[in-house]
């Protein structure tokens, strides 16, 4: 789900770094569709302006981060059990 709209977020992240980093970039499979101060300002203007029929995806203009590894579960010395 939201792949094609990923990939197109992907795709125009080193010109969003440029013009909005730190910001929520809200993309459709046409496109960038705008860019917000927060995750929420782009839920709801993605909201009001295509309701609920059509599919947008809101991502974080950042740099890629590593994901953490935790190499205590990956070992074993600990379970990814919650209690």
């Amino acid at each position: 789900m939201f792949e094609q709209e990923r990939r197109i977020f992907e795709g125009l992240l080193p010109q969003l770094l440029l013009v909005a980093p730190g910001k929520y970039a809200v993309v459709t499979t046409e496109g960038l569709a705008g860019h917000y101060a927060s995750e929420t300002d782009a839920f709801k203007a993605a909201i009001r302006t295509f309701g609920r029929a059509k599919p947008f995806y809101i991502a974080p203009v950042v740099a890629k981060v590593e994901a953490a590894e935790v190499p205590a579960l990956a070992f074993g010395l600990i379970d990814d059990q919650v209690p």
